[in-house]
Parts: structure tokens; C-alpha cells; sequence
């Protein structure tokens, strides 16, 4: 039973992944918040779905929000997974923070 819930979860995740990656392929930036914050909403720590959000957010112009998911997203690996993140979202961070 919770193997199964894990497999539930794990292709929930995938895709909520794909349309926010579609959204935001799209130029559809509210859509691809709404689906990337349904992500962290389940996996705080979900680089990839972090890296969605802050790019959407960025496309629509929301520089500040773009900045504080990107803090929030560094904590939740620090805090939760003791881990740093990725080069990729550390790349995304730092432009956003030149």
C-alpha cells in the first residue's frame, strides 16, 4: 500500500513536471507557477519543479517573488536533505541575485 501511494506520488509529480515544463515552453507563465508551486507543494525540495517556478515567475516579471522562491527552494534542500543545491539552480540563483 505504501509502495504503491510512492508510485502515485512519483508519477503525480512527473506530470505536474511535464505541463509546467509545457507552460513554461509556452510562454504561459501563470500556468506553469500554478503547476511548479502544486510540485513544491508536495516536494518542497523539488530542484527541477524550483527551477520552473522561478523561470515563470521571472517571464512574468516578478523579479522579487523569482528571488524568494529561490531562497525558500535553498533552505528546504538545506534544512530538509542537507544538501546544497544544484549548479543549475545555484547559476539560476545567482543571476538573480546580480
Amino acid at each position: 500500500c505504501i509502495q504503491r501511494r510512492e508510485q502515485l506520488q512519483r508519477l503525480a509529480l512527473r506530470g505536474l513536471y511535464e505541463l509546467a515544463i509545457t507552460y513554461l515552453n509556452r510562454h504561459e507563465f501563470e500556468a506553469a507557477v500554478l503547476h511548479s508551486r502544486r510540485i513544491l507543494a508536495m516536494e518542497p525540495w523539488h530542484e527541477d519543479g524550483c527551477a520552473v517556478l522561478i523561470k515563470a515567475l521571472l517571464g512574468s516579471g516578478k523579479v522579487s517573488e523569482a528571488r524568494h522562491a529561490c531562497q525558500t527552494c535553498k533552505e528546504h534542500l538545506l534544512i530538509e536533505l542537507e544538501i546544497s543545491e544544484s549548479p543549475i539552480l545555484e547559476e539560476l540563483c545567482h543571476q538573480l541575485s546580480t
